[in-house]
């Protein structure tokens, strides 16, 4: 029996890792899942192992973040959407919302109107972008009537950028893997495995580089500062499965999270995006050949940690989006009725009137949610 397994690690029908390479440039399922809240923090630029840094790159980004179907309606305006949001529906996922249920999240109770929060920590790049571009100084010209118009038509305050959380679980790994990597090349170092080392280098530094090509950050629409009085916020979300959300908000946030373009601002573009992303896959190519020559030990250790960071980035993605931006500038409160939190159950025997149906839903009290967001005391 012993006869059916290697016994030992040397190079006569001993035990070989060479496969070990191929850990390098797989779980691009999971790193591709986060790839929008890794390449928008400033930890991306890191030189650090991942597995499958190639799945950042895309010969096409899109220009706005990915929306969850639903009709979306203003209350008090004409706006009619076909999409939740990307930050909206991280705020409350449609996708979790029973069939036929009513809720109504965040109000404040002085006025019954959502209100913003300041942010209580010190902003990031991103942010600092944003009011450089916003509030960047002007020449003295004379006053003339042309830029009037542009105000009245073009005029965009201050815009936010949502920052991903800061202890957010893939910030963690991110941290975690930088000084797993520095830990390798310490060993290869060593273990004077000088192949380990040159193949972690260059693996990090190849994170590094694809990192910056793919850095952006996600900015917000904003509210024209000279657009009259604002009507109140409050908008009606409907699932396809017939759920129903009413959200309590002012225009502001109305603006940024549900009636707005969420734009996707990124750092490298045209050629410059794809220079880094040539140089990102020719740093990677030929660290791959070299992991598969280092020592049996180093090869083991290499092995191991590409075996954890998949799981790990596998366990991440079971995680709510919640945990992986920071959403502190709004706060949300559920102000369903008590007699509405049950519109999806039914109200009789009767086959025919008591079933849940959409009309329940909108034409009773007992049908329909609240929610409210307001600042944070």
């Amino acid at each position: 029996m012993s006869s059916w397994f290697p016994i030992c690690q040397d190079e006569s029908g001993g035990w070989r890792l060479d496969i070990v390479a191929l850990l390098a440039v797989t779980g691009d399922s999971f790193i591709g899942e986060h790839a929008q809240a890794l390449t928008s923090s400033t930890l991306c630029l890191l030189p650090r192992i991942m597995p499958a840094p190639h799945a950042l790159l895309q010969p096409r980004r899109p220009t706005s973040l990915p929306a969850e179907g639903a009709k979306v309606t203003s209350v008090y305006g004409d706006t009619v959407l076909d999409s939740v949001p990307f930050f909206a529906n991280i705020i409350h996922p449609i996708d979790q919302l029973r069939p036929f249920s009513f809720r109504q999240p965040g109000n404040d109770p002085e006025n019954g109107e959502s209100q913003l929060k300041p942010i209580r920590r010190q902003p990031t790049i991103a942010e600092k972008y944003a009011d450089m571009v916003s509030n960047a100084p002007q020449l003295p010209l004379r006053r003339t009537l042309t830029p009037e118009v542009h105000v009245l038509l073009n005029n965009t305050p201050k815009r936010y950028a949502i920052p991903p959380a800061l202890y957010s679980p893939l910030q963690i790994l991110s941290v975690f893997s930088f000084l797993m990597s520095i830990g390798l090349i310490i060993a290869g170092i060593i273990w004077k495995d000088g192949t380990a080392v040159v193949a972690v280098c260059l693996l990090s530094l190849s994170t590094s580089v694809i990192g910056y090509a793919a850095w952006w950050s996600p900015l917000l629409m904003a509210r024209p500062a000279r657009s009259g009085q604002a009507l109140p916020g409050d908008v009606i979300i409907r699932s396809r499965e017939s759920a129903v959300l009413l959200i309590k908000c002012k225009e502001e946030i109305a603006r940024e999270l549900y009636a707005g373009l969420e734009e996707c601002h990124y750092v490298s573009t045209g050629a410059k995006y794809r220079i880094f992303m040539t140089l990102g896959a020719i740093l990677m190519m030929p660290s791959v050949i070299l992991l598969g020559n280092c020592t049996f030990r180093m090869q083991l250790l290499v092995g191991a940690f590409y075996l954890f960071l998949n799981v790990a980035y596998w366990v991440v993605g079971m995680l709510p989006l919640r945990y992986s931006w920071d959403l502190s500038r709004y706060m949300v409160q559920d102000i369903t009725p008590a007699d509405a939190e049950s519109a999806y159950f039914a109200a009789g025997p009767d086959p025919y009137e008591g079933v849940p149906t959409l009309a329940r839903t909108l034409c009773g009290p007992q049908n329909s949610p609240v929610f409210a967001v307001h600042p944070r005391t």
